[in-house]
């Protein structure tokens, strides 16, 4: 039998992130809506120091796993601006490819993706008397994508695609990644399942498929595959634990502008990655909720209110409150062929420039370099820059000596 909660559940919890000058204050675990006042992360009190030595092991890391995003009647401008702000310069176009995500959903004229984790599509138009051209854009970015993206890259991400290109959002995931795998308490969600001990959802199921040869993988679905919000709980890559909810529709949108819209003042690094993270986590666990019906006459239209939450779902709410950092370790890109040019101009230049410089004087070599470099820069093409920014952002890989 589960126990539920020996505090009162039902008060409403601090505000999430209480150095943050506007995050929003709801009572737990209230479901999303598109009203903005009612969107928070759940953490009604910070993690408790604990003498154990598997509770101070115990790891969770909450981050962004899904983003759909659409754009309507953006300019030229915008639009290039756009593809430059999420593709990070390895994105491939293939005009004239029809693309629709469904039936009924919208067509799009011409496909994008990267190797990234990146996928979409636009069309572009022009308006009656009018010269210009707009666009109307889908991307979708997927956990490939977020990965090595650290937890403030994530949050500008979503400001950027909010504020700047007024972006709708039609799905988004919320993950915890458990790395201790005694967080997330998958065995009691579903003891209280088959009591009848939970709200926001309607059914579990169970799905088993192999995401190698030689691993099958286990995933249990808090709610229909078919809704606009459900949770998923999986093993995964065997390295953690994982705790995804996805939003579609509505409760994408608030999902989206709950994670854009916090505002930094003058927070450390740590201090608002801590934040985000509440936040995504909370909205994470916000999504279900697990509740004694017990004494309840008719479970069917159970009033929350009357109830009192179980104290194993309390305890992760406790705990995704006070998420640990954990450093997003980079996958190394291979750079090979950027490095043979390198190795190249060191090999085979260095003893011409030797030559030049000591028949030029410093002053003058100098003067000299700077003229080759300027020249070189008027026939940089929109590829080359691309390259630049790419190699730029991965400067730390390449051996320059």
């Amino acid at each position: 039998m589960i126990k539920p909660n020996s505090e009162k559940s039902n008060n409403k919890i601090a505000p999430l992130g209480g150095i943050a000058s506007k995050t929003r204050s709801i009572p737990p675990n209230t479901t999303l809506t598109t009203n903005n006042k009612t969107l928070e992360a759940i953490a009604n009190k910070q993690l408790q120091k604990n003498n154990s030595s598997e509770e101070s092991l115990a790891v969770l890391h909450s981050h962004s796993d899904w983003l759909t995003i659409n754009f309507t009647k953006l300019t030229e401008e915008k639009f290039n601006q756009l593809l430059q702000l999420t593709d990070r310069g390895l994105i491939v176009h293939e005009k004239n490819k029809s693309w629709s995500s469904g039936e009924k959903a919208k067509s799009y004229q011409n496909t994008i993706s990267s190797p990234i984790g990146l996928k979409g599509a636009y069309s572009y138009y022009q308006i009656e008397n009018s010269t210009d051209t707009f666009y109307d854009v889908t991307i979708a970015l997927s956990g490939e994508y977020f990965a090595p993206l650290s937890t403030i890259e994530q949050w500008e991400l979503y400001r950027d695609l909010y504020f700047k290109y007024s972006a709708t959002c039609s799905r988004t995931d919320a993950s915890i990644d458990d790395y201790s795998f005694k967080i997330i308490p998958l065995d009691e969600m579903i003891e209280a399942y088959k009591n009848g001990d939970y709200f926001y959802f309607k059914e579990l199921m169970k799905k088993e498929e192999y995401t190698s040869p030689d691993n099958l993988t286990t995933t249990h679905y808090f709610g229909g595959e078919g809704s606009k919000k459900l949770v998923r709980v999986y093993n995964h890559k065997n390295e953690s634990l994982r705790l995804e909810a996805q939003f579609r529709g509505k409760y994408a949108q608030a999902a989206f502008e709950a994670i854009a819209t916090l505002e930094r003042v003058n927070e450390s690094d740590e201090e608002w990655s801590k934040i985000i993270q509440k936040t995504i986590g909370g909205i994470a666990v916000g999504i279900i909720d697990f509740r004694d019906k017990s004494k309840l006459k008719n479970q069917k239209k159970a009033d929350k209110s009357k109830t009192k939450r179980l104290a194993f779902w309390q305890d992760v709410i406790d705990k995704v409150g006070a998420i640990h950092l954990i450093k997003v370790i980079k996958k190394k890109p291979d750079l090979t062929m950027y490095q043979d040019k390198f190795n190249w101009v060191e090999k085979f230049t260095s003893k011409t420039f030797a030559i030049i410089f000591n028949l030029l004087g410093e002053e003058r070599f100098i003067n000299y370099v700077f003229k080759l470099v300027r020249h070189g820069e008027s026939k940089l093409t929109p590829s080359d820059k691309k390259q630049i920014e790419y190699l730029r952002n991965n400067l730390e890989y390449l051996d320059l000596g």
